[in-house]
């Protein structure tokens, strides 16, 4: 069943159940009546509901995936189509996983969702100060608050904190390269020709192409090169001896020589034109002679790369969604990625054909009961008119009171608490132990 099904009611929905209530009956029926009207009031609803200091989780939604460079504290997220992400108000939770780990499943640490962290530069980082219970700490920022570097700019003398994109710099892909599609032919004594999703840096004619997880196995091993063709630069092909026909390719593989077991020294992944766009790197490859540049005022989504480079920048929205962590990450070592949750901002109605959604038909009770309070903020008589302001404020309140919006989705284990780490006569335990209410202390052995 499709997420957006269990929300089936419409606005119109909603205006046809409380016209008939004979107090606010004149307000759909008086001179001047119009769509806008019923429009305002399900937003003005809406945004009282999503205001509710309650993490829902039918607003919930996750943001793209994102992963550690070098020395950056500071991403600007875009999404897979290369759109900006809007779609996210606040933070709530997030997990970080170790992607260079081999063992499965792989090594995580906690991400805490904070408010606002600090600026800071690698070198205080290697301090290792936060690798424990949460592992990180994040906040979300808009775009134009970030920290973006400057193409061709010095690391030392300017305003700038370094690890600037120089002519010829080389972008790794903390990911490795994945075959999508494979070829065998006899000729030449037997080769084949593997289809990559991008070509990894260091590998050369007369080297070897070390290929796994492709299904057949037969296609797994260390091979030689002996021909490269990166004139497709998101699908570039490299052929290699393969004297043994390994039968008709299926699915997976990738390479392995092409992820570094640790961060590749990158430089900053995110740059401010000449134009003043905002740009994000969303194609790995080899900088140019010349800076990527966008037209002035260029719309978000618009690509733009600098003469002779590989690489691929995506302009970015000011006002999308950037994150920052603490602590920040070396040049080399552990590459993180990021998985967060966060809730969404409140939907704008415009259409009077237009759902609830994200809001459930279960909770549809307490959209309903605000539009109705909204409504004597417009009825022309003026006694009804008066007895807006305690509609509105007693139906607020049922949002957060008992049996309201936020008590009915409230039955499980509290983890958005403050609980002490220790108590007045106990020692102290880590923040990551669990607790719960029945016992938020240390236990009796402790005290």
């Amino acid at each position: 069943m499709p997420y957006s099904a269990v929300s089936t009611y419409t606005v119109q929905d909603e205006i046809n159940k409380i016209r008939g209530f004979g107090e606010i009956e004149p307000v759909f029926n008086m001179p001047g009546w119009t769509n806008t009207i019923a429009l305002t009031m399900a937003n003005d609803v809406f945004t009282e509901i999503c205001g509710v200091n309650f993490p829902h989780k039918w607003n919930e939604t996750a943001a793209p995936q994102f992963y550690t460079n070098s020395w950056q504290q500071d991403y600007a997220l875009i999404n897979p189509d290369g759109t900006s992400v809007t779609n996210i108000e606040w933070l709530q939770r997030g997990v970080a996983f170790n992607i260079n780990s081999t063992s499965i499943p792989k090594a995580w640490v906690d991400v805490e969702c904070g408010r606002s962290l600090p600026q800071r530069t690698g070198t205080y980082s290697n301090t290792g100060t936060q690798m424990s219970a949460p592992g990180f700490v994040v906040n979300s920022f808009p775009n134009y608050s970030l920290y973006y570097g400057v193409w061709g700019q010095p690391n030392v003398g300017n305003a700038t904190l370094g690890n600037n994109p120089q002519p010829g710099s080389v972008y790794t892909s903390p990911l490795s390269s994945s075959v999508t599609a494979a070829s065998w032919s006899s000729g030449s004594g037997g080769r084949t020709t593997f289809t990559l999703t991008y070509l990894p840096n260091g590998i050369a004619v007369s080297g070897l192409l070390n290929v796994q997880g492709v299904y057949p196995a037969a296609y797994n091993g260390n091979w030689t090169i002996v021909s490269i063709n990166d004139s497709s630069p998101a699908a570039p092909t490299v052929t290699v001896t393969m004297t043994s026909n390994p039968g008709t390719y299926q699915a997976g593989g990738i390479v392995n020589n092409s992820a570094a077991q640790s961060q590749p020294a990158n430089p900053i992944t995110q740059i401010v034109d000449s134009n003043g766009n905002l740009l994000v790197l969303t194609t790995y490859g080899t900088e140019g002679t010349t800076a990527p540049t966008a037209a002035v005022d260029a719309a978000p989504g618009v690509t733009c790369s600098g003469t002779g480079a590989t690489t691929v920048w995506t302009v970015v929205d000011p006002n999308g969604l950037g994150i920052r962590i603490v602590d920040v990450p070396s040049q080399t070592g552990l590459v993180w990625q990021f998985n967060l949750v966060g809730q969404m901002p409140p939907v704008v109605f415009t259409s009077m054909k237009q759902t609830l959604f994200p809001l459930p038909n279960k909770y549809e009770k307490f959209f309903r009961d605000g539009l109705l309070a909204q409504a004597y903020k417009y009825s022309p008589n003026p006694k009804t008119r008066a007895k807006f302001e305690d509609m509105w404020k007693f139906w607020i309140q049922s949002l957060d009171g008992p049996h309201g919006l936020r008590e009915v989705q409230d039955r499980e284990l509290e983890e958005y608490s403050f609980v002490p780490d220790r108590t007045i006569f106990g020692v102290a335990r880590p923040r990551g132990n669990w607790r719960g209410a029945s016992w938020p202390f240390n236990g009796p052995a402790n005290c």
